[in-house]
């Protein structure tokens, strides 16, 4: 009679308890990294595609103006559009012939030259060929990440 009392099979004993426990957390645990890891993505794939829309809205709108309105200078054809974009805090680096602009959290860099390296010297060439860059910096599950797009106007003959 004392070993039917020992051996029996009725609820749960502290092991069974345990490994229950143990398999609740992996478990859980394993849903809660593949849940951040889904978001993050799409929160990543959300910034790229607006940084995306931003730099091609920038580009259409400069191809729209004349060639020689494409430069770099203060109060120019340009910072009239990056205005109109809602571009905040637009600087003019004449040093570096680019525009700093803010625009929805993105750091927005556009550069402008001359397409050939040797216009710059020789002032005989005509310049009939500008190269435009637009780059943009933005942060995302704290790290920086950078898209820049170039692309490239000419002079209407």
């Amino acid at each position: 009679m004392n070993n039917k009392i020992l051996k029996s099979e009725k609820g749960l004993s502290g092991i069974d308890v345990g490994i229950a426990t143990v398999v609740i957390v992996i478990f859980v645990s394993i849903i809660t990294t593949l849940s951040y890891q889904i978001y993050s993505v799409t929160v990543q794939t959300k910034r790229n595609s607006e940084a995306t829309a931003n730099i091609t809205n920038i580009l259409e709108n400069i191809k729209g103006l004349n060639y020689d309105d494409v430069i770099v200078q203060e109060n120019s054809k340009i910072s009239e559009v990056l205005e109109k974009l809602g571009a905040k805090e637009i600087q003019v680096d004449n040093s570096n012939k680019c525009y700093n602009v803010k625009i929805d959290g993105y750091k927005i860099t556009i550069k402008i030259e001359n397409y050939r390296d040797d216009i710059k010297h020789d002032t005989s060439l005509e310049d009939v060929v500008k190269q435009i860059t637009v780059k943009a910096e933005y942060e995302v599950t704290n790290k920086q990440k950078t898209l820049e797009i170039k692309t490239i106007i000419t002079k209407a003959v």
